[in-house]
């Protein structure tokens, strides 16, 4: 059996209301941590998170993080989360 990492890094792409609610409830979970957050409109919410923000999907290598949330309007979850699955990495 593979060792699992010591924190979950997930990457929550999307800061606006639903993607702030999602990063507060991954610091509620025990061995999960925020590895950061994407959005190119937002201000940079490291002084909230204490994780690192970049303004877009292209800027964070997939070994930064383990799996991601998209948190943006329909018409551009699908790609983003294509970004995500082609990088290897699992999406909610």
């Amino acid at each position: 059996m593979s060792e699992l990492p010591a924190d979950l890094r997930v990457l929550v792409i999307g800061y606006g209301l639903i993607g702030r609610q999602r990063a507060a409830a991954l610091g509620e979970l025990p061995g999960v941590c925020l590895a950061g957050t994407v959005d190119p409109d937002a201000a940079d919410p490291a002084g909230e998170t204490g994780a690192a923000h970049y303004t877009d999907i292209a800027q964070v290598s997939p070994e930064l993080y383990d799996a991601a949330i998209v948190a943006v309007p329909h018409d551009r979850a699908t790609e983003l989360a294509e970004t995500v699955l082609y990088a290897g990495r699992p999406v909610l």
